[in-house]
């Protein structure tokens, strides 16, 4: 997965079963995967400044393609 996104190649190593999704959305949840995994707690990814910011982002664009509307206070 690193090497995909180092090389600009993301797009090649997607699973196609999950649909079409915007190469933007996908590369910042890839990204937010690989600093999940970092060794050293201190790098890895905060919950409320990293992670909730692209799973909103990634929730908005799903509600867009089946026009729901959404409610992030869950």
């Amino acid at each position: 997965m690193e090497e995909a996104l180092e090389s600009g190649q993301l797009d090649k190593v997607l699973d196609k079963s999950a649909g079409e999704w915007p190469l933007e959305e996908a590369t910042s949840v890839a990204q937010l995967g690989l600093k999940c995994m970092e060794p050293r707690r201190k790098d890895r990814a905060k919950l409320k400044d990293d992670v909730l910011p692209v799973l909103e982002s990634v929730q908005k664009y799903s509600a867009s393609l089946y026009g729901r509307q959404t409610d992030s206070r869950h």
